[in-house]
């Protein structure tokens, strides 16, 4: 019975953080509809992903403590309506969804112009979706707390990670497909039918509520500390400020980008005092005291090294596929799957080994390997790009997927060591909380990488790109293509080696985690292990 509610959890999760990068695929195609221009709006379209990102961390953090006190089933059930709505709103957004937001410009004196309000329509849309497409993730951790018995939580929590992590690194690959054959509009249509009988099934088969908080005591000022502290860090580093550097503006940061981030560092450490001192906090700490804390930390740089191929890997093709942006977005999805399947099997193996293997040797040894994979991604050639795209083996393309597969199997074995670590320290009133901060800090980490490899990769190629294209003349169209895939090459490769630093800082951060080998050993080292009902 445990095992057959949680498949049925697992689905909407899937599609839910599938959503999270599916409309990389689309979002060109949305554009060109909508008639925005690419020079004063590309800014704003690109709220159309990390808007998502964003409410799905929020998401993750509010729901998965709601949860404690609504019960679980109520939690997922409303989050997979909400889900629903959002998909319906980004789906009709050229309708009633704009006519409301230019509506809404009019009542404070504007002038609004049709693209630009079926844009935000869109981006509230992909914002709803993106918080309940996050409240789903802490939900189903927090029921393996509750199914599972403490010593045979590792393999489900792996379960639920490798699904999660499946569903933001395949959905280029399904946004591709998608667009190659439907309108774009279709990939969140989809999503209706797909949220109305997941909802059925998890009013049928999710336990009767247990809630482990007293009613009327949810945290809401640290809620609205945790939602200052993710919108600012958010502005901060959404990456338009390096966009606009690209299109000719001066090279130096907005003048919101110090003080959001100082705000966000002020909201943190009040979140932190608050959440310490509070009777029932939003986020229980007391998990992460310690060297607990280590887990949390290697798990956020996991997020940045993660992040670093999801965006590489599309780079590299896109810059050989001479403008053919649905054959670069298939070709970019299925190279990434030599990344993600990989992933998701090995952090499946590894909740199965964490009985059998130190959460501290499992994490570590999984850092080591995917180092190894992101060196040998350093190395990949211009031509591996050209044979992804034409769909043609080649020494260079065997090169670069083994590569992608050494770095998916040792972030994915990373999965579960880390999730139990926290998990399993939370006492039962804390699970959701706890489960939540796995997913956010890796999500975190997976926000401050999009800003970090925008900027590095704009201003890179603002240094190099003249020598690069020294002497060919605009006529010379496969010679600049062949330069720019060139310099494309050089720059994902330093990011490469970027990565393999990151995960190289990862495994000595994780060389202090507890040393525990599960069940079968006793209590963990350095764990503060909590007793109560499942």
């Amino acid at each position: 019975m445990p095992w057959r509610v949680l498949a049925g959890v697992c689905v909407p999760v899937f599609v839910g953080a599938l959503d999270l990068t599916v409309v990389s695929a689309a979002l060109p195609a949305v554009i060109f509809e909508l008639g925005i221009p690419l020079q004063s709006g590309l800014g704003e379209a690109s709220w159309v992903v990390s808007g998502y990102l964003l409410t799905y961390a929020l998401g993750i953090v509010l729901i998965g403590r709601a949860s404690d006190f609504v019960g679980r089933r109520a939690a997922f059930v409303g989050a997979l309506a909400l889900f629903a709505l959002g998909s319906w709103a980004v789906a009709i957004a050229r309708e009633t969804p704009a006519a409301l937001v230019a509506d809404a410009v009019r009542a404070l004196g504007g002038r609004p112009d049709a693209s630009v309000a079926a844009l935000y329509a869109v981006i509230a849309g992909r914002a709803i979706q993106g918080f309940a497409a996050g409240a789903l993730v802490p939900v189903a951790m927090a029921l393996v707390g509750d199914l599972f018995p403490e010593g045979r939580r590792a393999f489900p929590l792996g379960l639920v990670g490798a699904v999660d992590t499946a569903g933001w690194v395949l959905g280029h690959l399904w946004g591709g497909v998608v667009v190659q054959v439907l309108p774009w509009q279709a990939i969140f249509w989809i999503n209706l039918p797909i949220a109305a009988v997941a909802i059925v099934v998890a009013w049928r088969s999710l336990p009767q509520p247990v809630r482990y908080g007293r009613r009327g005591a949810f945290d809401w000022p640290g809620a609205a500390l945790v939602t200052v502290v993710l919108a600012a860090l958010n502005l901060a580093l959404s990456g338009n400020e390096a966009s606009r550097a690209g299109l000719g503006v001066p090279d130096s940061a907005p003048a919101y980008v110090l003080p959001a981030l100082g705000l966000a560092a002020a909201a943190l450490v009040g979140f932190v005092i608050l959440e310490r001192r509070a009777a029932d906090p939003l986020l229980d700490l007391r998990p992460f005291a310690g060297r607990n804390v280590l887990a949390v930390t290697a798990n956020g740089l996991v997020g940045v090294a993660l992040m670093v191929g999801l965006v590489s890997v599309p780079l590299l093709v896109n810059a050989a596929s001479a403008g053919a942006g649905a054959a670069a977005a298939l070709a970019s999805g299925a190279l990434l799957c030599a990344l993600t399947v990989p992933l998701a099997i090995a952090a499946l193996a590894g909740g199965a080994l964490v009985g059998r293997v130190s959460e501290r040797g499992l994490a570590t040894g999984g850092l080591a390997l995917a180092g190894v994979g992101f060196a040998l991604l350093a190395q990949a050639r211009p031509d591996a790009a050209r044979q992804a795209l034409a769909g043609a083996a080649g020494p260079e393309l065997a090169s670069m997927v083994v590569a992608l597969i050494l770095a998916g199997v040792g972030l994915g074995l990373t999965v579960a060591p880390l999730a139990t670590i926290v998990v399993d320290a939370a006492a039962p009133s804390a699970r959701g909380s706890a489960a939540a901060v796995v997913i956010v800090l890796r999500l975190v980490g997976m926000m401050v990488a999009v800003s970090a490899l925008t900027t590095y990769g704009v201003r890179r190629w603002a240094a190099l790109a003249p020598d690069a294209f020294a002497g060919i003349g605009l006529q010379s169209a496969q010679r600049l293509l062949d330069a720019g895939l060139g310099l494309t090459s050089r720059i994902t490769a330093e990011m490469a080696a970027v990565a393999g630093g990151i995960c190289l800082i990862a495994l000595l951060v994780s060389l202090g985690l507890p040393s525990g080998r599960g069940p079968e050993s006793g209590p963990r080292s350095g764990v503060t292990r909590r007793t109560g009902a499942a």
